[in-house]
């Protein structure tokens, strides 16, 4: 009589996970060897890169300071080019583009035990130009498309505060409900779109160009009933984000390798299950 395969620890199967088992599979995943301090060390890049951005903004103060004869403005007009628009952008997404790094390479520990973690060739693949390109451009569209909707929200709030400008307490509530909306809208919207690093990454691997330009309607259909199942996931995890503003960010550092794993397992999860239903659609 053949014994039953068993199954091995933090496995995806064909059933949905709840939040405990996706927590145990992030556990789990973490406990492989080597793992652990490199995810730690692939969640250090964004901060290096920030550092990396200062000093050059020291440097650029420091050289400007040379220049006009007025050493002792050093550290203001290190802050002055430090705080520029475009000096402020350019280190978000160049910042950005290498905190995705751990998004996939998360996902990609998640789908496989034992994982062979190389943190060199990991951050090479992932800012070939696909990846960077993908990025900057779902970065962009996303950051347009959110501040559209705080606008609108902002614009009927207005327009409902001096629609009832007569009624004071009708005023006061539209400009509540508008308030509310314009801080619960940007939330909703980025729940619907959560899943859209992990779709780039799928779509790249697959080679797909047609899947790379639907990302975002993907994420939001994938996202249909799972987006306050989703919040839940991060509200769960409250007493880690606690710990984090304690140390001032230091436990994040430590912290975040769990939480991104938490997350991959998530989009597994809900992967699976719209693969499951687009099969039973057709």
């Amino acid at each position: 009589m053949h014994k039953k395969k068993r199954q091995s620890v933090g496995d995806f199967d064909d059933t949905l996970k709840t939040r405990g088992e996706l927590k145990h599979i992030a556990h789990a995943r973490l406990r492989e060897p080597k793992i652990y301090w490199r995810l730690v060390l692939l969640g250090l890049l964004p901060i290096v890169v920030e550092v990396i951005f200062v000093a050059m903004s020291f440097v650029a103060g420091v050289t400007k300071g040379i220049s006009l004869h007025h050493l002792d403005q050093v550290f203001n007009l290190s802050q002055e080019f430090n705080d520029g628009l475009g000096w402020t952008l350019l280190s978000g997404m160049v910042s950005g583009i290498f905190g995705q790094i751990l998004l996939y390479v998360s996902l990609m520990v998640v789908r496989k035990h034992n994982f062979k973690l190389e943190v060199g060739a990991a951050v090479v693949q992932h800012l070939s130009w696909r990846y960077v390109l993908t990025y900057m451009i779902v970065n962009t569209l996303e950051g347009i498309l959110m501040t559209v909707a705080g606008i609108t929200a902002v614009i009927l709030g207005v327009i409902a505060v001096a629609a009832f400008h007569d009624m004071l307490s009708l005023s006061i509530f539209a400009g509540i409900v508008a308030a509310i909306l314009g801080v619960l809208l940007p939330v909703y919207i980025s729940l619907g779109w959560s899943q859209v690093p992990y779709l780039i990454k799928e779509a790249i691997e697959a080679d797909d160009n047609q899947k790379l330009l639907k990302v975002l309607g993907d994420s939001w259909r994938m996202m249909r009933g799972f987006k306050f199942d989703l919040l839940i996931t991060y509200l769960s995890m409250f007493w880690w984000y606690l710990l984090v503003i304690c140390t001032l960010g230091l436990a994040w550092i430590f912290f975040q390798p769990y939480y991104r794993l938490v997350l991959a397992g998530f989009h597994e999860n809900v992967r699976r299950f719209d693969r499951q239903l687009q099969a039973v659609s057709f």
